[in-house]
């Protein structure tokens, strides 16, 4: 595979996430949370995570900001 196909294939994949976003959307509950933004450009990001009896973890996110 070229670097050409590998930067379509990262751009791809980059611009379907920001369509359609696995795990958007704060959970009824948590265990942990933690909260960034970028001063600079206001992207701004929460991440929730609950750890299930086994010690895995599921993640969750809010938030807003450019594609990358």
């Amino acid at each position: 595979m070229s670097e050409d196909d590998l930067l379509s294939l990262y751009r791809e994949q980059v611009l379907a996430h920001a369509r359609s976003p696995h795990g958007r959307g704060e959970p009824p509950a948590f265990d942990l949370c933690a909260k960034g933004q970028n001063p600079l450009c206001g992207d701004s990001l929460t991440v929730f995570a609950n750890e299930d009896s086994e010690g895995k973890f599921q993640f969750f996110f809010e938030g807003t900001g450019c594609a990358i």
